[in-house]
Parts: C-alpha cells; structure tokens; sequence
C-alpha cells in the first residue's frame, strides 16, 4: 500500500462513475501482495508482545492472520492464528481490526490441553475487551482517498474516492 503500489494502481486500473458524479477507483490486491506489505512491517511489538513472521489469510469480510508471538512478561515463545474483521478508518486513514478470535494457539513447553484452557480464556475474556488494533496506516494523499476495504477470498477489494 506504499505510494508506488498506489500509483502504479491509479495507472493500471480504469475509473468508474458513481450516481453522485464522483469518480471511484476499485482495486484488487492479491493476498500475496498483502501478505509482502505485511511482513515489511514486522517485527513489532504490539501490548507488550513481539510479534513477526506474519501470514495473512483473506476470507469475505473477515481475515485470518498467524504469526509468531513471544511476550515479554513470560519466558515462552508461540504461534497463534486469529481471526478479525477488519475496517478503514478514513478519518485516520488507518486500517483497523476487532473482533478477534483465536483460531489456534500452539505455545513451547505447554501441553495441547493447557493451550486450549488458555485459548479460551483469551477468546472469553481478553479479546472482547480489546480496543481495535491500528494494522496499517498510510502516511501519504493516496491513504487519505480511500472509502473501504473490502476482504474477499484471496484479494481485498479498495474503494478510492477520487473526487
């Protein structure tokens, strides 16, 4: 989502007329692109955890990312997969997820049992109760165009508002 990818999308893509007059662009982005924004992004700690090595699966309306996680409070490392909805904040010009719920948690030295019984607490009590995570924010005029993202299977739909 970097301004040449922008770009070279404005480039390529055709415009179409909405009933207002507005023109709309509307891209699609594989989820091999995603996944490669993604990882440029990565490592980073989000809450106290080091995240990387993120894999990002896109669903309709829904996307599901493992990654490997390694909190800085406890000496244990692990993998997770959770799902969110993700949702553009064009006030911010930021990519938001909530919703979480973690699909799988695999955790070093912890029994599959005891990864279960944690699973649950954290889909039951911890994530309900967190904010939205910022996943992504443009720092330039494209970001700043955008009207939605829209997951789909294996591609994200983007509407761009262009006037």
């Amino acid at each position: 989502m970097a301004v040449s990818l922008g770009a070279g999308l404005a480039l390529l893509l055709g415009l179409s007329a909405s009933p207002s007059h507005a023109l709309e662009l509307n891209p699609q982005l594989s989820e091999a692109t995603v996944n490669k924004v993604a990882a440029g992004s990565f490592p980073r700690t989000v809450k106290g955890v080091d995240l990387s090595h993120p894999v990002i699966e896109l669903m309709p309306g829904r996307v599901l990312v493992c990654m490997d996680a390694q909190p800085q409070f406890v000496d244990l490392t692990g993998h997770f997969c959770a799902e969110a909805t993700p949702r553009w904040s064009p006030e911010t010009a930021s990519l938001m997820a909530d919703g979480f719920q973690l699909f799988s948690l695999d955790v070093a030295g912890l029994k599959p049992a005891y990864a279960e019984r944690l699973k649950g607490l954290l889909n039951n009590y911890v994530l309900p109760r967190m904010k939205p995570v910022k996943l992504y924010e443009s720092q330039n005029w494209l970001g700043r165009k955008v009207k939605s993202v829209e997951p789909m299977s294996h591609a994200v739909n983007i509407r761009f508002q262009v006037w």
